[in-house]
C-alpha cells in the first residue's frame, strides 16, 4: 500500500508515460491515418481502465505505443486541429487527456466517465490520488474490509472541501447517507 500512497508523486515526477495496449501495438503508423490512430487510442482498453486514468492525467507527457513507433498524444491531438467537424469530439477527448496542468478537480472527476475497474472501491484511491488527498487516511479506509464501498467513497467526500455545482447533475446513483445524497456513488457512469 505504500506504493499506492506514492502514486501521485510518481506520476507527477515522471518524465513520461507510455500507453502500451495490445490493440495499439498491432496498428502500423505507416499505413494508418492520424484520424485512425487517434480513434484507436481513445477506444483502446488502456484508455478505458480506471487505474490508467491517473497515469494519463498526472504525467507531463503521455505517449501511445504503436507497432512501429511511439507517438506523443499531444502531437496526435495537434495533428487533428484542421480536420472537419466530425473529429471535434475526438479532438476534445485527446486534449482532455493532455491537460495535465489542469487544476479543475471537477473536470478530472468527469473524465472518469466510461472507465472501468474490476474492484469498485479502487475508484476512491484514484480520486484521492488525482485530488492530492492524504493517501495514508484513504488507504486505511480502503483496507478496512468492514467498510462498504459507499463508505469508502463517503470518506473521500469528507476530505474534499469544494466541488463544482455540476456534480449535482451527475447521472447515476447517489450515496444514501444524510448530507451526501447529492454525491455520486461513482464517476465511472457511462456517457450516453
Amino acid at each position: 500500500m505504500k506504493s499506492i500512497s506514492m502514486m501521485e508523486s510518481i506520476y507527477r515526477n515522471a518524465a513520461a508515460v507510455v500507453s502500451i495496449d495490445q490493440d495499439l501495438l498491432s496498428l502500423s503508423t505507416e499505413t494508418s491515418t492520424w484520424h485512425a490512430l487517434a480513434i484507436r487510442f481513445l477506444t483502446c482498453d488502456w484508455n478505458r481502465r480506471l487505474w490508467t486514468f491517473q497515469e494519463a492525467i498526472l504525467v507531463k507527457q503521455l505517449y501511445a505505443a504503436f507497432k512501429v513507433r511511439t507517438i506523443k498524444v499531444q502531437d496526435l491531438s495537434e495533428s487533428l486541429k484542421d480536420q472537419s467537424n466530425l473529429v471535434e469530439t475526438l479532438l476534445w477527448e485527446l486534449r482532455r487527456l493532455g491537460c495535465t496542468d489542469s487544476t479543475n478537480f471537477t473536470f478530472k472527476l468527469m473524465m472518469l466517465q466510461d472507465r472501468s475497474s474490476s474492484v469498485r472501491r479502487d475508484e476512491a484511491l484514484v480520486i484521492a490520488t488525482i485530488a492530492g488527498l492524504d493517501m495514508n487516511y484513504v488507504t486505511q479506509d480502503y483496507l478496512d474490509t468492514s467498510l462498504q464501498d459507499d463508505e469508502t467513497i463517503k470518506s473521500i467526500w469528507l476530505m474534499i472541501s469544494r466541488v463544482h455545482h455540476s456534480i449535482l447533475f451527475n447521472r447515476g446513483d447517489k450515496l444514501a447517507y444524510p448530507g451526501f445524497r447529492f454525491a455520486p456513488r461513482s464517476f465511472m457512469v457511462p456517457c450516453i
